[in-house]
């Protein structure tokens, strides 16, 4: 939160708007293959409380909730489920935030006798 958003005046606290700011958007491993689970988190501050959405790489959404943390769990079932995750803060105010988390694939490798 900025200084300028929580300010103290005779013992009563004020607190101004402020659009949301994504601190840090994160993945347990930058790198997975199928079968594995992989934890994305965001992290924002913001007044009021940012909702955090986020999207998965074809564009669909995957879950939101209004707090100042967002961590899920992602299976990577296929072959479309790698790439940009995208992490949406949304107060109301402008602008809003967006962070995005890439996932790159781990091939198996075959060799061929």
């Amino acid at each position: 939160m900025s200084s300028l958003t929580n300010l103290v005046h005779n013992g009563c606290h004020l607190h101004l708007p402020d659009p949301p700011t994504i601190k840090a958007a994160t993945t347990s491993i930058n790198k997975s293959w199928i079968g594995q689970t992989v934890r994305l988190t965001c992290e924002s501050d913001g007044v009021p409380t940012p909702t955090l959405t986020w999207y998965r790489p074809d564009g669909s959404r995957i879950n939101n909730i209004t707090a100042t943390q967002n961590t899920i769990n992602v299976k990577m079932n296929v072959d479309l489920d790698f790439g940009d995750y995208k992490c949406d803060a949304f107060n109301g105010l402008t602008p809003a935030d967006l962070k995005i988390v890439k996932l790159d694939q781990i091939r198996r490798s075959f060799l061929l006798y």
